[in-house]
């Protein structure tokens, strides 16, 4: 584990992650797209009430990227995430914690929108109505830029 933290810091890259379909993705693949990010876990009460707006995030903008990064420890609990909300978004599990180190989410759940390049354009952290309609706001944004 620590030869794989000093992988991440010496290269700034975290590693790649599989969805639950087994399709796998690194940063590079999301180069180019606006992308939000929604870090999540199954012990964390406002995540439940962030992965059904997730879900519908990107039924409404089809253009959008949206994956959840589940930063539980045990592959049931990422598991029952996704059946719990019947997720098709990809829902990738972060065991080896290399998506955390490099985006650093101060708490669950964080969404972050990033532009093409990779730069945070917006992030919040935890649910409201309020920072679900800023967040949304961002979107429009950064899709109409992009």
């Amino acid at each position: 584990m620590i030869a794989l933290l000093l992988l991440i810091i010496i290269s700034g890259e975290p590693g790649t992650l599989q969805d639950q379909s087994g399709k796998s993705y690194s940063l590079q693949d999301l180069n180019n797209q606006v992308v939000v990010l929604d870090f999540a876990a199954s012990w964390c009460a406002p995540c439940h009430k962030v992965l059904p707006h997730m879900q519908a995030l990107s039924e409404e903008f089809p253009a959008l990227r949206v994956i959840v990064v589940s930063v539980d420890n045990k592959e049931e609990n990422y598991r029952s995430l996704i059946k719990r909300h019947q997720l098709t978004v990809p829902v990738l599990w972060d065991r080896d914690q290399s998506w955390i180190a490099k985006f650093d989410p101060p708490a669950m759940p964080t969404t972050m929108v990033l532009d093409g390049t990779g730069s945070i354009l917006y992030q919040h952290s935890g649910y409201s109505d309020t920072s679900w309609q800023a967040l949304k706001k961002a979107v429009r944004a950064a899709i109409t830029t992009d």
